[in-house]
Parts: C-alpha cells; sequence; structure tokens
C-alpha cells in the first residue's frame, strides 16, 4: 500500500532518478579507489563514469521538465566534478609512472 506521504514516481523520473543514483555511486567509488591508491582501477572507474554521465545528459538534458529533479544536484555535482577532474589528472600520472 502507498502511502500519502510517498509521491508516485513516473516511469520517466524513476529512470532518471536511477541514472543519476548510478554516476553518484561511480562518483563514491572513484574517492574510494584514490584514497586506496588503486590507480589502474580509478582510471577505468572514472572513464566508465564519464561514459555513463555522457549518457545520461543526453538521455536527460537539462530542461524544463526536468529542472526540479536537477535543482540542488548540480551544486553538488560541480564541486564533485572539479575534485574528479584532480583525480582524474592525479591517477593518468601515477598510472602512467607507475608511482604507489
Amino acid at each position: 500500500m502507498i502511502s500519502a506521504q510517498q509521491p508516485l514516481l513516473s516511469v520517466q523520473d524513476e529512470a532518471i532518478a536511477g541514472s543519476w543514483e548510478s554516476i553518484t555511486i561511480l562518483n563514491q567509488r572513484c574517492f574510494e579507489l584514490a584514497e586506496n591508491r588503486n590507480w589502474p582501477q580509478l582510471g577505468a572507474t572514472l572513464k566508465q563514469r564519464r561514459q555513463d554521465m555522457d549518457q545520461h545528459f543526453q538521455r536527460f538534458p537539462i530542461g524544463p521538465d526536468n529542472a526540479g529533479f536537477y535543482q540542488g544536484k548540480l551544486s553538488i555535482f560541480f564541486k564533485q566534478e572539479q575534485q574528479l577532474l584532480q583525480l582524474t589528472q592525479l591517477s593518468t600520472k601515477k598510472h602512467l609512472y607507475c608511482v604507489k
């Protein structure tokens, strides 16, 4: 039984939320891999994340229809994006030079 406090999500809402959740899971995984200095796996995960993000924004471009979904999420996304860009550069450097 559905409670009055839980709004029904449309198939589109569920799809965008699921896609976004998979990206946030990859973000967290990237930070964990960097903390563990697993540079080769970090590089592979960052590559997968980029592909998933590209697919997400192609399928769910930011616009009036989904502005409510992205509200609040994008500021966190852009902060993490800067950190992940730095991890990408570090991962590449460490992997190329085999520094552990």
